[in-house]
Parts: C-alpha cells; structure tokens; sequence
C-alpha cells in the first residue's frame, strides 16, 4: 500500500512539474505573440499620427503602399493568432488563453479594417470620423492588453510560476 502510494505521489510530482515547464513555454510563446500584435497596433497607431496613411489615390505609388501595408496587417495579425491558438497549453491557461486571442481578433477583425478603411477613404471630414474610430479602438485595446496581462498573471500564479517585477 506504502508503494502505491508513494508511487501516486511521484507521479503527481512528475505531472506538475511537467505542467509547469508546459506552462512556461507556452507562457515564453504566448506573451511573444502578444506583445508582436500590439507592437503593430502601436506601430502603425504613430504611423497614422504622423500621417504617414494620408495619401491620396492620384499619389498611386504612396496610396497602394499605405493600402498593401495595412491589409497586410490584417494578414499578418491572422497568422500569429493562427500560431497562438494552436498552441497546447493547460487547463491553468484557458482563461488566459481566451484573453489573448480575443485580443489578437479585436485587432484583426476591428483595429485593422478601419485602418484600411481610413487610407480608401479621400473625404478628409469621413477620415477624420475614421480617425477618432481608431483612436476609440485603440483605447479600447490597451484595456483589453491591461485584462489579458491581469488574466495571465492570475495564471501564471496559479501554475507556479514567479513573476519578476
């Protein structure tokens, strides 16, 4: 019995531990892919500040290459959360997990498309409206960022692992 027992205990050692090395890689991985999205949001947000995306059709050249470079955003932002959504991970990370792909699709289903939608668009009155569209969804992602990192510290905690302030 005294064997079995013991047994069950190291096996429940092994298994944590090894959820705890899953945790942290898939940590190291998520928080990467994370912080790769919203370095574009702020990227391009500084870009659109600047007017870098205030072509104008006749301007062929500037115009199709603010177009292509923000649907490719759009493209790019699909990939990572490709990436981020098959990544394994444990139960411990599901809420922190759904955080961040949420986020990742807020990027690419909202921030993005109005951005495309700011450089179609010539009417300087509807692309300032644009404007303050963006600028209102980007708020509204530094909020969504601020809960996804509180998610993932609860979840880091939970799995054990040390935070470094």
């Amino acid at each position: 019995m005294k064997t079995k027992l013991f047994a069950a205990l190291i096996v429940a050692i092994v298994l944590t531990a090894c959820s705890s090395k899953q945790d942290y890689g898939y940590n190291e991985k998520m928080a990467s892919l994370f912080l790769s999205c919203m370095d574009k949001v702020d990227e391009t947000y500084a870009k659109l500040q600047d007017g870098g995306y205030n072509a104008i059709k006749d301007n062929d050249i500037s115009y199709e290459m603010n177009l292509k470079d923000a649907k490719g955003k759009i493209k790019y932002v699909n990939q990572i959360k490709g990436e981020a959504d098959s990544l394994a991970h444990s139960a411990l990370a599901d809420e922190f997990h759904a955080s961040a792909i949420g986020y990742m699709n807020e990027i690419a289903e909202g921030y993005f498309p109005l951005l495309v939608k700011y450089v179609e668009e010539q009417d300087s009155t509807t692309r300032q409206s644009i404007y303050k569209e963006i600028t209102l969804k980007k708020e509204q992602l530094e909020q969504m960022a601020d809960q996804s990192m509180a998610v993932q510290t609860k979840f880091l905690n939970s799995a054990g692992i040390k935070i470094n302030n």
